[in-house]
């Protein structure tokens, strides 16, 4: 019963992989140069999907700040205190 549930649960794991280039290449190089090398494949894939990620998010970061800051000034600049201070 235990092994079954681990059978199932590993199956369940390898199929919920996306098959991508990386995959394929991963799965060549595994069968072509061994496993070991398949894993550095692997590895150095995902540091680069971190280091692209963390770019993608320091970016909207910005992006989101500098929309709340040019949001700001804008509100600032006509929020109803300084149209009867213009009107005088």
């Amino acid at each position: 019963m235990i092994i079954a549930l681990l059978v199932g649960a590993l199956v369940g794991y390898v199929l919920a992989i996306p098959p991508g280039p990386i995959g394929m290449a991963s799965v060549r190089t595994g069968l072509r140069d061994g496993w070991r090398q398949a894993i550095k494949l692997s590895v150095g894939a995902g540091l680069l999907d971190l280091i692209y990620c963390s770019l993608a998010m320091w970016a909207s970061s910005w992006v989101v700040d500098l929309s709340v800051r040019w949001k700001g000034a804008t509100l600032s600049l006509h929020s109803p205190s300084n149209w009867s201070s213009s009107s005088s």
